[in-house]
């Protein structure tokens, strides 16, 4: 791709996966149609802003303010891009924003505690 800062890998491993969540700045999603993708809760819990073109389920991006939504503008995409990886308190924001959502939302003793009294039955 001739970027310096950009090395493409074809695949990963699963158990090594979350090494390169752990040291990303931004999650940038392209996809055109997806549920509410893995790969989002997986950079979340490192606090990975996300940027993302069409993917926004039940619009938890924008309203938990976990990064921004571009539709299907490329310059649009490139714009956030840019700002989110030069603004540190933008990012930082975002940052928090997706940590407290992930715990909010899909911590997993939270959700047992709430399965529990159905598995008591």
């Amino acid at each position: 791709l001739g970027l310096k800062n950009l090395k493409y890998h074809v695949t990963v491993p699963s158990d090594k996966i979350e090494y390169y969540f752990a040291k990303s700045k931004l999650l940038v999603m392209t996809s055109l149609f997806e549920g509410f993708p893995n790969v989002f809760l997986q950079a979340g819990k490192y606090g990975v802003p996300l940027l993302t073109t069409n993917i926004n389920p039940d619009g938890f991006i924008t309203n938990f303010d976990c990064g921004a939504v571009c539709g299907d503008s490329i310059d649009e995409l490139d714009e956030n891009m840019k700002n989110i990886l030069r603004d540190d308190l933008m990012r930082e924001k975002f940052s928090k924003n997706i940590l407290k959502y992930i715990a909010d939302h899909h911590d997993v003793d939270r959700i047992i505690e709430n399965l529990l009294p159905y598995l008591n039955d």
